[in-house]
């Protein structure tokens, strides 16, 4: 029996004092999942408030689509699909970064790219 694909929109409740919080895991990695998960996330919850935290994967991949990162989020929250973005630290995968590609760019750098007051860099 098929269950569907692991870690995508995998839905976990937690209660954290008063709060009911439901979280969503899903290991969209590229511009393009992050954008559908945004938006499946916002049409399933209208009128919750819609954090994402985001690791980005792999410093090569993270510098060449470093401008459609920033694109997606932007427009995220400019449509409000986003009302808050964390992104932390680069995950590093050992043996597949060239060069010196870990000094061309950062999770800090990708925040300051968004600009925006509703995205932070938590290490």
């Amino acid at each position: 029996e098929y269950r569907g694909a692991w870690r995508r929109f995998e839905k976990y409740k937690l209660k954290i004092g008063k709060w009911k919080v439901e979280i969503i895991s899903d290991y969209a990695h590229h511009p393009t999942e992050i954008r559908a998960t945004l938006k499946a996330a916002r049409e399933k919850f209208p009128n919750k408030k819609i954090w994402c935290v985001f690791q980005p994967h792999q410093h090569q991949r993270t510098f060449y689509l470093f401008r459609d990162f920033v694109k997606v989020f932007q427009q995220a929250g400019n449509k409000s699909d986003l009302n808050k973005l964390i992104i932390t630290d680069i995950y590093d995968v050992a043996g597949r970064e060239k060069g010196n590609i870990k000094s061309k760019t950062s999770s800090k750098k990708l925040v300051k790219a968004v600009n925006q007051p509703w995205a932070i860099y938590l290490p």
